[in-house]
């Protein structure tokens, strides 16, 4: 997507690449209410300590999601409802199949 981004709008696709990261990447923190100095430690954890970060960032997803659901549904939750779901395709589904891999093992016999 960031290629088509790029040769389409050249410098602009890059930017506007980078928002749509920034939006994806740091949407539940938005909804979680929580000291600012404590989003900038998630911020720094998730940009600085990739897998650590990916679990953090799995985690405040849900714990967002449940927050979104419990406030008043309008246009930004809606586009919340639907990052969430595109995380969870992305990244939640192939997460379950690593953790049922190491629960279960992999026979190479």
């Amino acid at each position: 997507m960031k290629e088509k981004l790029v040769t389409t709008f050249g410098a602009a696709g890059m930017v506007l690449w980078y928002i749509i990261s920034f939006v994806f990447c740091f949407a539940p923190i938005f909804y979680i209410r929580m000291p600012f100095i404590v989003r900038i430690i998630i911020v720094g954890v998730v940009m600085f300590i990739p897998f650590v970060g990916e679990i953090i960032r799995c985690l405040l997803y849900i714990w967002a999601f449940f927050s979104a659901l419990g406030g008043t549904i309008d246009g930004l939750s809606i586009l919340f409802f639907v990052l969430f779901a595109l995380y969870m395709f992305t990244l939640g589904i192939p997460m379950i199949g690593f953790v049922l891999r190491l629960i279960f093992g992999s026979k190479s016999e």
